[in-house]
């Protein structure tokens, strides 16, 4: 073999595959339209992306590893519900914290209030809107 060929014997060094494992590149590659419809399915069937499925499936095939996919467990319907009264009751709570910060500050541009209790307001309004969040469901 060349030897200009050839890459260092005892392969990249760790600072070399951290630099190479931060960077990505863009891939593109053909296929018939049945392997890509196979492999949509079983990208939905384990819930990620077709490229996730592809790059897992390619360095699987290079370590030597086999793909398995697990399925997220069904929702049951009550906690479709729940979930969506969930979403609803955020949406209105957001809507009334939207509502009294737009009067907090038009009052504060129109000298209603003082500049001590319109940071106030908002800091409280932002605290609210940081606890809806975090209990919110996925």
């Amino acid at each position: 073999m060349d030897p200009l060929l050839e890459g260092p014997a005892d392969g990249p060094t760790d600072e070399e595959m951290a630099a190479l494992n931060q960077s990505t590149v863009t891939v593109a590659c053909r296929m018939p339209k049945w392997l890509l419809a196979e492999v949509a399915d079983k990208s939905a069937e384990a819930e990620i992306t077709v490229s996730r499925f592809v790059r897992d499936a390619v360095e699987a095939a290079i370590e030597n590893k086999t793909i398995v996919i697990n399925p997220r467990p069904a929702i049951p319907p009550k906690m479709k519900v729940m979930n969506h009264e969930l979403h609803r009751l955020f949406a209105s709570v957001s809507n009334n914290c939207n509502q009294l910060a737009r009067r907090v500050h038009y009052d504060h541009l129109n000298k209603q209030i003082t500049d001590k209790t319109y940071a106030a307001v908002a800091e409280q309004l932002a605290i609210l809107i940081r606890v809806l969040e975090a209990r919110l469901p996925p």
